[in-house]
């Protein structure tokens, strides 16, 4: 673990993530603000996408696991490009998600506001309080942080092979994709009250950055802090007279 904590503050690595940023920023660019479908724009954001995962697996692992692992990074780059056609799949069915998580919000508003409301607009999920409102759409819905997630949890057991116990494993993933699930509801609740106070900043740069920021530090903080757990305890070794 201290070997792959060192690798992940190499100065490599924050130009490695610097650059899967700039990938992951122009696949969903592609995927949310064009007017029309392109099959050409869909190929160009499923390069970016899978260019971005593999700066994140270099950034974090190093250029040494390709080396020793040449077949597990073509699993895991197979994998990274299924969760991302999944990712589009699922976003034709983004409502359920961006409802459950408007109405989880509404709630935690209506704690502190009495003036919080939930409403459907033309399908969209829409949030209120204080005169400031939002409507919940596919890129707030969580579909990428949760894709994400599940991305980094398939990359940190390919890395780790058999060295992990199943079941605990299991029990990680689960809890990973519910705490993102609740983090995303936790990050619109903040957009609102932000907004209630500087709308202007809360639908600016707090929206856009408020997210990766939360979701990466949870989601690494989780695995990071579940790693010993998940490892199998190696058998001691018997001293010999």
């Amino acid at each position: 673990m201290e070997r792959l904590r060192t690798k992940f503050f190499r100065v490599e690595a924050v130009i490695f993530y610097m650059i899967s940023g700039w990938c992951f920023w122009g696949a969903f660019y592609l995927q949310f603000n064009t007017a029309t479908f392109s099959p050409w724009l869909f190929v160009l954001a499923t390069i970016l996408y899978v260019v971005g995962a593999w700066c994140v697996s270099v950034a974090v692992f190093g250029l040494t696991f390709y080396r020793e692992k040449v077949l597990a990074l073509l699993f895991f780059i197979m994998l990274m490009y299924f969760f991302f056609v999944l990712t589009e799949i699922f976003r034709q069915l983004w409502h359920f998600l961006a409802f459950t998580t408007a109405r989880g919000s509404a709630w935690i508003l209506h704690l502190f506001w009495d003036t919080a409301q939930f409403s459907i607009n033309r399908a969209d999920p829409t949030l209120a309080v204080e005169g400031f409102q939002v409507i919940i759409g596919t890129a707030c819905s969580g579909i990428e942080s949760l894709s994400f997630f599940m991305g980094l949890f398939i990359m940190l057991m390919v890395y780790e092979g058999d060295t992990f116990h199943k079941g605990r494993a299991a029990v990680v993933f689960v809890f990973g994709l519910a705490g993102t699930y609740v983090l995303n509801i936790v990050r619109i609740s903040l957009i609102m009250i932000v907004g209630i106070f500087y709308p202007d900043f809360s639908v600016g740069l707090f929206h856009s950055q408020a997210g990766w920021v939360l979701f990466s530090v949870f989601i690494l903080a989780m695995l990071f802090g579940c790693y010993k757990w998940m490892k199998i305890p190696l058998p001691k070794k018997k001293i010999g007279a």
